[in-house]
């Protein structure tokens, strides 16, 4: 994996200097920031399993405390394990406690799931490109192509429901992170040229680039109003690189958060603005600013139940061993010193799972949060302290 990601780092240090210049026309909605990051968490909720986010009661849906959520309509395509769900977003609600949009309105949008390893994704993808026929000399990338291809009926037929269940509905919001972004992009595309009278808007989080300079032209043509953000070292929009085996090219309008969660850059109009994400030393580049948009842990959630679960929850099979192997070599001068260590133990041990789940509990409906995360280490700690005391030698 290391060498596949030094591969891309020197694909990507050699195209560097190449930057493209397009004038195209600026987009036509003003960049809010409220806005995009009430849909960064509708592209982080598309991680969520497809029966949390029908049901509406997956972790992001509950701790982010959405006003209003309707009409949802998940889609997967097993061929490409391609997920998305289209839905109804009331903005209009007025007790919103985190998330109120600048504009009040209703309207449809549709956010697509990215890659469940990003790691994995990064190493393994390929550069490989395919014809695009809506625009000559247009290619773009052939996996980011099929995965849409896979799921655009059940997209197209969703966003169609959806409009009819809300003929109130003032647009179409596409976006989605990593992969998900790429497919957004694609999806655009063929949402214009399905609703020509409805209001289109595309925002997207770290999307890799999608085809070559003819596909960016003629998407820059036909959508102005697009907001691709990028979040300072990330390293997913520079791959593919802009030269290697094929060429690639971003489509615009890229907004940059170049050294924190506040200050951004609005990038030129053009699709690589040598002045934003592109002026980052791909030496520098960073799979953790792809996982931080907004300052938003989209893993945090999987690293509580990945680590601590997979430690804690199987503590009695682990620990257990390690107890009696104390309790055999009890010395009778530690005494009561010794039953005191044995029953700490045996409270510490049992009591991991319990902690555990109280974190766990608090991090799905209310959230990542640090206290909660590494509360599970207190019983921990405590366990291999008891430990320590058991097995060392009382003073003489």
């Amino acid at each position: 994996m290391k060498l596949s990601i030094i591969f891309i780092l020197l694909l990507q240090l050699l195209s560097v200097t190449i930057n493209v210049a397009h004038s195209d026309t600026p987009p036509s909605d003003i960049y809010s920031a409220s806005k995009s990051f009430d849909f960064l968490l509708l592209s982080y909720a598309s991680y969520c399993p497809a029966n949390e986010i029908a049901a509406w009661n997956c972790s992001r849906c509950i701790s982010q405390v959405y006003p209003a959520i309707t009409d949802i309509q998940v889609i997967y395509a097993v061929t490409t394990d391609t997920q998305a769900f289209v839905g109804v977003y009331n903005n209009q609600v007025d007790n919103h406690p985190i998330l109120i949009l600048s504009e009040k309105n209703k309207l449809v949008f549709v956010a697509f799931r990215g890659s469940m390893d990003i790691a994995s994704w990064i190493t393994n993808l390929k550069f490989l490109q395919t014809p695009y026929p809506k625009a000559k000399g247009a290619m773009v990338h052939i996996g980011f192509y099929q995965a849409w291809l896979s799921v655009q009926p059940q997209v197209e037929a969703a966003l169609t429901s959806a409009l009819k269940s809300c003929p109130t509905c003032t647009s179409i919001v596409v976006t989605g992170h990593s992969l998900g972004a790429a497919i957004s992009t694609l999806c655009m595309a063929d949402v214009i040229e399905l609703f020509p009278n409805v209001p289109t808007e595309l925002i997207n989080f770290g999307s890799p680039r999608v085809g070559n300079s003819a596909f960016s032209n003629y998407f820059n043509s036909i959508q102005p109003n697009t907001w691709r953000v990028t979040n300072q070292k990330d390293l997913v929009p520079h791959v593919p690189p802009q030269v290697g085996i094929e060429f690639y090219e971003h489509v615009t309008n890229e907004l940059w958060y170049f050294n924190s969660t506040i200050n951004y850059e609005v990038c030129q109009s053009i699709g690589e603005d040598p002045y934003c994400s592109d002026s980052v030393n791909p030496l520098e580049y960073s799979i953790y600013d792809h996982l931080h948009y907004y300052g938003e842990d989209m893993t945090a959630e999987k690293i509580v139940i990945g680590i601590w679960g997979t430690a804690l929850l199987t503590s009695p099979f682990w620990g257990m061993p390690v107890l009696l192997a104390t309790c055999m070599m009890n010395d009778a001068n530690q005494g009561k010193r010794m039953e005191r260590a044995q029953l700490g133990c045996l409270v510490s041990l049992f009591s991991a799972p319990i902690v555990l789940s109280i974190s766990l509990y608090k991090t799905y409906y209310n959230g990542y949060s640090h206290t909660f995360a590494f509360l599970p280490l207190l019983p921990l700690a405590s366990y291999i302290s008891l430990l320590f005391i058991g097995f060392s030698k009382k003073k003489q």
